[in-house]
């Protein structure tokens, strides 16, 4: 399943799982923080390329929310790429909870 398939996937859960969108919003990061895109190295460099090159307007959406934290104390890449790839599934699963709450 690709990192899209997977965000359409969990929010279609936190859509049909939680009539409170507060619950919803938690359920979809409780679930991108879990999801091997987000955690298996060669699967968060898949995720990152595939989402700079097909769907470059959440790449930068995730990029820009990276840089607004702050790095942790002995970060790695990994962390940090680790981080980029948890905000662009995050990103995309919300910005489809939304479309689907608008239906």
């Amino acid at each position: 399943m690709s990192w899209i398939e997977t965000a359409v996937e969990i929010a279609g859960s936190a859509f049909y799982g939680h009539d409170d969108p507060e619950e919803a919003i938690k359920h979809i990061r409780y679930r991108v923080e879990r999801c091997p895109d987000a955690v298996l190295t060669p699967m968060i460099y898949d995720t990152i390329e595939d989402a700079r090159t097909r769907a470059p307007d959440i790449y930068n959406k995730a990029r820009e929310q990276l840089v607004k934290e702050k790095p942790q104390p002995n970060e790695t890449m990994d962390d940090t790429v680790k981080r980029l790839a948890f905000w662009i599934i995050y990103t995309k699963a919300v910005e489809h909870y939304k479309y689907m709450k608008e239906e």
